[in-house]
């Protein structure tokens, strides 16, 4: 089967498109991707995956064009790069990753009799006020009001043929706000592919007896729990051996801001930021890190989401401390891979941090549980059938059609 993905972000380095569209290609169907480009890159085939690329629009083209998007969540230049791709690669099925292309999509497959499948990343309305904090005052305009996001949310995941979520609980949104049938969602979860995560070995790195090290990877922005892990740390200064975050990941505003709070707190030489960093560091401080973290806000977003990040802390076999989020709590409480604080209350967080710190035959007996899960119940290599039986079911009913 001919597969058609449409990206509105940069490829590589999309995780889930890519764990994605590997399992389909091992299922021996065939895949293509749309994306947006970033400069003068070319087509090519990238991990077996052949790419086309959407170039930037700038200027009063892109001004035009946004605003076209937030009047009637239709992008034209999409769609006119679309109905090229369509033209070129004749795909039997559009699989469109999250939100705001999905009505572009739809436009172009439904004449063409082409089934859509909407895979939502997250509760992309809910996530919206949570970004726009970075964003513009004429973006923050023209992105609200939240209620014409929810609207778009309900008739591009009722319009879909099919609907992909990465949770159960944005499952259970879907199907309690939209009215969604279960019958038509399928969870995929952001569980971790070893054949990616542990192909090669990390970068060289020792672990630092002296302090007890917390590591959280990531992206900044206050709906990530970051400033309650940094006041944390003023509940534990008194910790033996020191307690050091390190923070991996963020922009550098976010990075200063977190760093402004340490110093106002004093807990400076506590705190570690580091920016990005390529996957072989990463690796090598998930790897010498004692507890990591996933101190997220609770909020409607978090609720019905959950992050690459805690499932590649489980496959390295390293003990989590999280947040009360509902998918959250859930697979640890039921994988039994760390301990679980009430979102926002950094008190809480220390004394959970301060449990596993005394307790070492408890972060072995987590961490064995979580490499345990990682390869059982939420293994990749479960979640990558459930993707390619929902496209063998796609494939039998393109036939069906064509018949």
């Amino acid at each position: 089967m001919k597969i058609g993905m449409l990206l509105k972000g940069s490829f590589p380095p999309d995780i889930r498109v890519q764990k994605e569209a590997r399992a389909l290609i091992s299922a021996g169907h065939d895949v293509w991707l749309l994306c947006q480009g970033r400069g003068r890159e070319s087509p090519g085939v990238v991990d077996s995956i052949d790419v086309r690329r959407v170039p930037l629009l700038s200027g009063t083209a892109r001004v035009r064009n946004e605003l076209g998007f937030y009047l009637r969540f239709v992008d034209r230049h999409w769609e006119q790069r679309l109905r090229a791709f369509v033209g070129m690669v004749a795909p039997e099925v559009l699989h469109v990753h999250d939100l705001p292309l999905a009505r572009t999509a739809l436009r172009v497959a439904r004449p063409r009799d082409i089934p859509v499948v909407l895979d939502l990343h997250e509760n992309y309305p809910a996530a919206l006020p949570l970004w726009s904090r970075h964003r513009s005052q004429l973006v923050r305009w023209l992105e609200s009001p939240a209620f014409r996001w929810r609207a778009y949310e309900r008739w591009a995941s009722q319009e879909s043929d099919r609907v992909i979520v990465v949770v159960e609980e944005a499952r259970d949104r879907l199907m309690r706000e939209h009215g969604v049938p279960e019958g038509k969602i399928t969870v995929v979860r952001n569980t971790e592919d070893p054949a990616t995560f542990l192909a090669d070995p990390p970068s060289p790195a020792s672990a630092d007896s002296a302090t007890f090290d917390l590591l959280y990877v990531g992206g900044g922005g206050r709906h990530r729990g970051l400033e309650t892990a940094v006041h944390a740390l003023g509940y534990l200064r008194d910790a033996r051996p020191p307690v050091r975050l390190r923070i991996v990941g963020p922009r550098d505003e976010e990075g200063a801001a977190l760093q402004a709070l340490a110093s106002e707190i004093e807990v400076v030489e506590q705190l570690e930021i580091l920016g990005w960093q390529p996957f072989e560091r990463v690796r090598s401080l998930i790897e010498t890190a004692h507890v990591c973290l996933v101190p997220h806000e609770r909020n409607p977003h978090t609720d019905a989401t959950i992050p690459h990040k805690l499932f590649q802390y489980m496959l390295a076999g390293k003990p989590v401390v999280v947040s009360d989020c509902a998918p959250l709590r859930r697979v640890v409480e039921e994988t039994g891979a760390g301990v679980v604080f009430r979102s926002g209350d950094a008190q809480h967080l220390a004394d959970r941090v301060n449990h596993l710190l005394g307790d070492g035959a408890l972060r072995v007996a987590c961490g064995s549980r979580a490499a345990d899960a990682s390869r059982g119940p939420y293994s990749w290599d479960r979640d990558a059938e459930t993707i390619i039986g929902l496209f063998g079911e796609l494939s039998d009913e393109v036939g069906l059609r064509h018949d």
